[in-house]
């Protein structure tokens, strides 16, 4: 019977020991926003698509999807940046996006910005969890602007996506005029982790 106690009770205390390194883990870090690493791609003129040796017209105010941008990533890096080396991914539980900056940094005029778009969703995958998980949606103004704020806030759950090195944004756009020419975007996600 005493061989039988010592085990059971060393069990216990170290199911003890975990439950409250857990409990003082989230009492620690209650949470964190970060800026997961600035994506940048330039995007050809939307006018015209080739399709073997035929060109087509992209068709306004229909759904169009624009080329996949990939982000390599790393979340333990990250997480240890945000808490002074202090934890890593694995004390991470959620992560939710805040908000998308898009932002046409280089070649964008008056007649080729964001104005050119009347709505885009934003599709999240990675190279862990490949089904994707829509994050965001946006309505744009027929304005010229190069820059937009877009809110992620009830975002779906991240966190089994990131276990992975690659993120894939696919973005599907509806045009309100076609662009004439190419233009670089720069999108920052900005999460929520806890």
């Amino acid at each position: 019977m005493k061989k039988l106690v010592l085990p059971v009770v060393v069990a216990t205390l170290v199911i003890c020991a975990v439950a409250s390194c857990k409990k003082t883990v989230k009492a620690i870090f209650p949470g964190a926003e970060s800026d997961l690493p600035e994506v940048v791609q330039t995007m050809p003129a939307i006018d015209s698509v080739k399709i073997g040796t035929t060109v087509i017209s992209v068709p306004l105010h229909t759904p169009y999807s624009l080329p996949r941008i990939i982000q390599h990533f790393n979340l333990d890096s990250i997480v240890k940046v945000n808490t002074g080396n202090n934890f890593g991914a694995a004390d991470i539980t959620s992560v939710k996006v805040k908000s998308f900056r898009l932002k046409i940094v280089q070649y964008g005029d008056s007649a080729n910005n964001l104005a050119n778009f009347e709505s885009a969703s934003f599709n999240f995958s990675s190279s862990t969890k490949s089904d994707p998980i829509k994050v965001a949606t946006v309505n744009f103004v027929d304005a010229f602007s190069l820059d937009k704020v877009i809110s992620g806030d009830g975002t779906p759950e991240l966190r089994p996506y990131l276990d992975g090195t690659e993120l894939y944004y696919d973005i599907s756009a509806s045009l309100r005029r076609h662009t004439k020419k190419s233009i670089k975007i720069s999108i920052i996600a900005t999460v929520t982790m806890k």
